[in-house]
């Protein structure tokens, strides 16, 4: 019995926590989605087919702030060694295009998928941009 009193008032502390309003992890408020920067993507993906060995690769991924705040890239991370991205430091204005850089040094034959996550202070806090293709020995 006191088992099941103590499950109850357990579970009724954890919804009680759940029903306070969401902070960002330095304690600033979550903004909601509409008063948030909206990151809108020309594409996500970009596959750059075959490319030759020893010959790196760049790739723009273009998006705009569709939302009514500047919109503030906190972080770019690849996630290998061998992809890089480079996004502006400077907040992106309301209706202002920006790009996302992305490279890939084509050492290693063979096909290739690798991400890149891009965080920001967007209502989801992050996306995800993929590049992809095929290594070719310099000789084919």
């Amino acid at each position: 019995m006191k088992t099941k009193l103590l499950i109850g008032i357990f579970n009724l502390l954890i919804m009680a926590g759940m029903a306070c309003s969401p902070t960002a992890e330095n304690d600033e408020p979550v903004l909601a989605d509409a008063q948030s920067p909206k990151i809108e993507w020309t594409t996500t993906t970009h596959d750059f087919g075959k490319i030759r060995q020893n010959e790196p690769v760049n790739f723009d991924f273009e998006f705009s702030n569709s939302g009514p705040v500047p919109l503030i890239i906190t972080q770019v991370r690849a996630s290998c060694g061998c992809t890089g991205a480079k996004a502006t430091e400077e907040p992106i204005k309301p209706d202002e295009k920006s790009t996302i850089t992305a490279s890939y040094d084509a050492k290693k034959v063979g096909a290739f998928t690798k991400t890149i996550t891009v965080s920001s202070n967007t209502a989801s806090g992050s996306d995800v941009l993929t590049i992809k293709g095929e290594v070719v020995a310099a000789t084919e």
